[in-house]
């Protein structure tokens, strides 16, 4: 079938995914996607009224301003007026990778369903361990935390693990 005798043109990808966030007003809201977004830049992806967005470089420890929002990835978002989003994007691949240093990294969900904290996996060299094996050797810590806006909560201590749209 050709373009012109599509029935939904506008509709761009083959398994496209809706997801929707609450951005809280005057206060510092740590946020991830979990899915690569159509248009991936700051306003397309957080909308107007953003007074200042932040990541963490875990390779230089400082944080930096980004241009765009990216899935895997966690932002400190701050907003002059409490915002309700909703973004379209594709599924972020199965075989998704990120890059952890030693020291802090700042990362985020990046599959659109709750990570259930036993599929997580950590890759050193050619070893590939789960996330208990990982802790239990002292390659990573035990405490992997979000911020409900108040407070940092020990995900580590949450049956469902890392939730989508937290950092």
């Amino acid at each position: 079938m050709n373009r012109q005798e599509d029935p939904n043109p506008a509709y761009q990808y083959q398994n496209a995914l809706n997801f929707s966030y609450t951005l809280f007003a005057n206060r510092w809201n740590l946020i991830s996607i979990p899915l690569t977004p159509i248009d991936t830049s700051i306003a397309a992806v957080l909308g107007t009224g953003v007074r200042a967005v932040w990541q963490y470089d875990a390779s230089t420890g400082r944080y930096t301003m980004p241009t765009s929002i990216e899935p895997g990835k966690g932002y400190w978002v701050w907003v002059n007026n409490t915002t309700e989003r909703s973004i379209t994007g594709s599924p972020v691949p199965d075989t998704f990778t990120l890059t952890l240093y030693p020291g802090w990294n700042l990362i985020g969900s990046y599959i659109n369903l709750n990570t259930v904290r036993n599929r997580l996996e950590l890759s050193l060299g050619n070893n590939v361990y789960t996330l208990n094996q990982a802790v239990s050797q002292g390659l990573i810590s035990r405490a992997i935390y979000s911020y409900d806006g108040s407070r940092y909560v020990n995900e580590l201590n949450d049956a469902d693990g890392f939730n989508r749209g937290k950092g």
